[in-house]
């Protein structure tokens, strides 16, 4: 149904009010409704040949595609769990990082995580995100962890 609709804005040249009616949803998960419309979209051009996408990011679609229903019906959404919003938070998160980490075990740059949320349009949300992937900086230049270390917790 979200297509057919996000159809009808792109035929009409209504292209940002996909992202406008954001507002409709509670802030608590708007970010997540934004994220599964740029997934969808991402998805759908590389469909069509336009472009790639990381299999971690679309195994982290395949996780919140399933919950479709409380996330696009705007009576639905009483019905998010706090938890279930932080796992699928957590789920992106944990998608970007693998993403951004490949080919670099145990160090991960922050500009190419950064440059996924841009890959998928969501430069809007790096302030909301960017806490979660740390710089730290070696002799090398500007790294990010992939996770947290034990000395990072002892701290």
């Amino acid at each position: 149904m979200h297509r057919t609709a996000r159809n009808i804005f792109f035929g009409l040249g209504l292209t940002s009010l996909l992202s406008d009616v954001k507002i409709f949803f509670p802030e608590r998960t708007r970010h997540l409704y934004q994220i599964l419309v740029a997934l969808d979209l991402k998805i759908e051009q590389c469909n069509e040949h336009l472009g790639t996408i990381n299999p971690h990011l679309l195994s982290y679609y395949e996780v919140i595609s399933k919950y479709f229903y409380l996330l696009l019906d705007s009576t639905a959404h009483e019905n998010i769990s706090d938890e279930l919003a932080d796992e699928l938070t957590n789920g992106f998160v944990t998608a970007v990082t693998k993403a951004a980490h490949e080919g670099k075990p145990g160090v991960l740059h922050r500009q190419h995580a950064l440059s996924i949320f841009l890959y998928l349009e969501l430069g809007d949300l790096v302030p909301q995100f960017s806490h979660k992937f740390p710089e730290k900086t070696n002799a090398h230049g500007f790294l990010i962890l992939a996770g947290e270390r034990k000395e990072d917790k002892a701290a």
